[in-house]
């Protein structure tokens, strides 16, 4: 597979305060990738660096061979945190993936019903088909994360970046947007998704970035998902309890602790 996204010693800064430090990596076309970190590690403000949203401090950012601020909006989709979207708004299902027309396309200000078709064959692939004139507010929390994945999507992206997808979602809503976008990525498209679920990532990401403002390791989830790699990430003590039963080989990352825990196992 080719490199499809390259950094090279990027540095971001915010207010004189250095939010990402000299970073550089590589994703290879096709490849699924999680970016882990705590709170305010700048796996936001990465995201919005690959979108060219962002002036860099220094370093070159490339994607698809092209600087970032070259490539075409089309070839990019973006999931933004859904805490920090108005439900209010009045707006239903189908207007929403109808503005993702409007930003990536050079074309006529009313909406085609060609396009209306191809909308509500992205809908109805999403199992939303029979929700589009609904207002946002009316749909469960994996129901508005699919509308934004289908906004994103209507584009026909090579690669789709999505920013704490399952933020927020019960443990059902979580694995159903996991598998979604593993099928999206064994149809070819490259995905870079930041979470905070570490037993999320140990289920279904095969290569994470680990991230706090610099890089700390990155690699193939065999090779990264180590305690003393993510004890560095999160500057606390971290367990990786392992287990095989039934239902195969599962992992659960824990806080170390004097007290009892309680945990949840998830399939890897």
């Amino acid at each position: 597979m080719e490199r499809y996204i390259q950094c090279l010693q990027v540095s971001v800064s915010f207010s004189g305060k250095e939010v990402l430090k000299d970073i550089t990596l590589s994703v290879k076309s096709g490849q699924f990738v999680g970016i882990v970190g705590p709170s305010g590690a700048g796996k936001t403000t990465f995201l919005r660096s690959l979108l060219g949203l962002i002036p860099l401090n220094q370093g070159m950012i490339r994607i698809g061979g092209k600087d970032v601020h070259d490539v075409f909006p089309g070839s990019i989709g973006y999931v933004p945190q859904l805490e920090t979207v108005d439900w209010n708004f009045p707006t239903t299902v189908e207007q929403i993936v109808f503005m993702g027309i409007r930003s990536t396309r050079m074309s006529i200000p009313w909406t085609t019903e060609e396009e209306k078709q191809e909308v509500y064959s992205l809908l109805k692939m999403l199992g939303l088909g029979k929700f589009g004139k609904r207002h946002i507010s009316e749909l469960s929390g994996g129901q508005r994360q699919r509308v934004f994945i289908a906004r994103a999507l209507v584009g026909k992206p090579k690669l789709l970046l999505l920013d704490e997808p399952t933020i927020g979602l019960d443990v059902k809503a979580r694995h159903d947007i996991m598998h979604l976008l593993a099928d999206l990525n064994r149809s070819g498209m490259t995905i870079l998704l930041t979470t905070h679920d570490l037993n999320s990532v140990a289920a279904h990401l095969p290569w994470l970035i680990c991230l706090n403002q610099t890089l700390i390791a990155q690699g193939p989830l065999d090779m990264v998902f180590k305690e003393r790699i993510l004890s560095k990430l999160y500057d606390a003590p971290l367990t990786i309890i392992q287990h095989t039963g039934v239902l195969g080989d599962l992992k659960l990352v824990a806080e170390a602790s004097h007290y009892p825990f309680t945990a949840r196992f998830e399939k890897v």
